[in-house]
């Protein structure tokens, strides 16, 4: 595999994008401090990874995302990993500016719209406060009133789930489902509830919120680990929980400055790198999805590394943790993205086992798609944002 390298001027971080085999010449308005060389072009990584997505997962008869790359199967609606997708789709549109990546939101949420019968709404809680944040970022993002409509509507769908201080939050209107109390149900609408308090300054939508993560705290919560459980019924963790953990805690922090937040949010990003529930060797567990028997029918698994890796980037980047914790973070979250970079091969298909290329003609299954695609995006992020606190980088002095 060709390695891409990448070069930025500092303190104005130019970058200018070269393979390894060729010679590069770095800007010369560059200044004292020299050039910082990246061994990785994460922004043609990303770029190259999000092609992948688009041919081989890209539905355009049905303008939606196939549930897997081999479309053997009828199944291409895929509501929650539609959301992760817009989330994607965005995370390009932020790094290059093209409105493609605007279109195709506009696009599928259309389309979620076509197939909800105008209500936006499904069955599941969790999925809607997803779809609810996905279309709050796009409203900022775009500007567009539609966004916002459709996060409105979610919200006060999602409002409907939350049953009081005593009983918690349902995950699903199914009748029969009624006792099940799940993390991401949770965490997720307390998130969500703290971005519409953000943009609606409604003190309601802030009681909910706090009320909501104050549930999960009391009831979710390990103290022992700095996690957060699936399910009252099951004492398992699992990435995207506490991926939300640390998105909702940060949420709350930055409108209480409330220190507790912030401390289960960095407490929660500690255990997720260090901890080998997730990261022996270093490296996200596989969680069981794209060519694992174990997994292979649940395609919903392949789709939670990457909301672990969009929530630690939003901690990376938030103002209120130091240089030396953010390096940590970013440091991890470059070794995972360099491992599955090298591990993959000349194309991006990216299965659920972060440290193996997909075999010939193997299901992938979009959720793993997306994650891969994720945290190319993120590591992107780090390259434009803190080069100077990669690893895989060395200053070349002018």
């Amino acid at each position: 595999m060709t390695i891409k390298k990448a070069f930025f001027i500092l303190p104005a971080i130019i970058c200018l994008a070269s393979c390894s085999d060729s010679e590069t010449t770095p800007d010369e308005t560059g200044t004292e401090n020299g050039t910082i060389v990246s061994d990785y072009d994460w922004n043609e990584i990303a770029d190259e990874a999000q092609n992948v997505l688009e041919t081989d997962f890209w539905y355009s008869a049905e303008n939606f995302y196939w549930i897997d790359n081999i479309h053997d199967v009828s199944t291409f609606y895929h509501y929650w990993q539609t959301a992760h997708a817009m989330e994607t789709l965005m995370d390009a549109y932020e790094r290059t500016g093209d409105e493609f990546y605007a279109d195709r939101v506009r696009t599928v949420l259309a389309r979620i719209k076509q197939s909800t019968g105008g209500k936006y709404i499904n069955q599941y809680y969790d999925d809607m406060s997803w779809m609810g944040m996905a279309c709050l970022r796009a409203y900022d993002l775009f500007g567009e009133e539609e966004y916002m409509n459709a996060a409105t509507i979610l919200w006060g769908d999602v409002q409907g789930g939350w049953l009081g201080s005593d009983s918690g939050m349902l995950w699903n209107k199914i009748n029969a489902d009624k006792d099940i109390r799940n993390a991401c149900t949770h965490w997720t609408a307390a998130c969500f509830a703290a971005q519409m308090y953000k943009r609606t300054n409604d003190s309601k939508d802030l009681k909910l919120a706090l009320d909501i993560y104050r549930w999960a705290n009391e009831n979710l919560f390990d103290s022992a680990t700095g996690g957060t459980y699936s399910s009252l019924d099951s004492k398992t963790f699992t990435t995207y929980n506490q991926g939300v953990l640390i998105g909702s805690s940060l949420e709350l922090y930055d409108i209480t400055r409330r220190q507790a937040y912030l401390d289960f949010a960095t407490g929660c990003g500690n255990f997720c790198i260090k901890n080998d529930k997730f990261a022996k060797e270093g490296i996200w567990r596989n969680e069981g999805a794209g060519g694992d028997p174990a997994g292979s029918l649940n395609q919903n698994n392949g789709v939670f590394k990457g909301i672990l890796a969009h929530y630690m980037t939003k901690l990376i980047r938030s103002e209120y943790i130091n240089d030396a914790l953010r390096q940590s973070y970013i440091r991890f979250m470059e070794m995972q993205g360099i491992t599955l970079y090298e591990a993959t091969g000349d194309r991006l298909l990216f299965p659920g086992d972060w440290r193996r290329a997909a075999e010939p003609g193997e299901r992938i299954y979009l959720g793993c798609q997306l994650s891969g695609v994720i945290l190319m995006e993120c590591n992107a992020v780090y390259m434009r944002e803190y080069p100077e606190l990669l690893q895989h980088t060395h200053i070349i002095r002018q």
